[in-house]
């Protein structure tokens, strides 16, 4: 075994020491099924034209974005990054993606001589539009970080750009955009407020960022990826 834990798991299994009240919460909160994930996975990639096959993680940080490689690792195989697991899945440019990729654009090759994207969300917009333009993605993954050292309306500031994403161009319609809301509803900036300015742009939301990897990962990886979660389930997710 390659992988020991995700965020998720770590959390149920705090939840469960904690009683079965806070199992329940968790359970009815966060947590889902395989068999719904998967099922799920089955309509997007029903709905998706057959030339989009890969995923783009779009990331404002290093935490969620590695915990997205490992995954990845786990389900569909090495991404490349520009902070890969493996030397020879690094980007030659971070600038431009290849294949499936997850990109930490709060490293500091993005953030050298401007602020970080979870306060300047511009450089991660930009990318947001350049990879919906490439007719190869399936999906983009992102994450939107909330709390006092964020953008006051992360939520907001991308709304558009994603809607445009997901929309596409005359008939051809965008991928898939998936997004985990990392916050509660006592930060500044709403957890309710920041969800429903993204869901209302199209994309679709996750509790966390364990499951909407492995959801992406199912929709590019199809029956090979989903037979590796099954065996995975208990390891990722608890």
């Amino acid at each position: 075994m390659t992988y020991a834990t995700t965020l998720h798991s770590a959390v149920h299994a705090a939840a469960r020491s904690s009683g079965r009240d806070a199992e329940k919460k968790f359970d009815a909160g966060i947590s889902t099924s395989f068999e719904r994930l998967s099922r799920a996975a089955s309509g997007l990639r029903e709905g998706l034209a057959p030339v989009r096959k890969f995923a783009r993680g779009l990331y404002s940080g290093g935490t969620l974005a590695h915990e997205t490689l490992l995954i990845f690792r786990e389900l569909i195989g090495e991404a490349y990054s520009n902070t890969p697991l493996s030397d020879k899945f690094e980007l030659s440019d971070p600038n431009v993606s290849r294949g499936n990729s997850v990109v930490d654009l709060g490293d500091e090759f993005f953030t050298a001589g401007r602020a970080h994207p979870m306060i300047d969300p511009t450089l991660r917009k930009l990318r947001i539009a350049q990879e919906s333009k490439d007719s190869s993605v399936a999906i983009l993954l992102l994450d939107v970080v909330l709390g006092y050292g964020s953008s006051t309306d992360p939520g907001g500031a991308l709304a558009g750009v994603v809607e445009n994403a997901v929309q596409g161009s005359g008939r051809r319609r965008g991928p898939v955009v998936m997004a985990h809301v990392c916050g509660t509803e006592t930060d500044p900036q709403s957890l309710k407020a920041q969800s429903e300015k993204l869901s209302g742009a199209g994309a679709l939301l996750f509790p966390s960022n364990a499951l909407l990897s492995a959801e992406a990962a199912l929709v590019v990886g199809g029956n090979a990826a989903a037979a590796r979660l099954e065996q995975k389930w208990s390891e990722l997710f608890g």
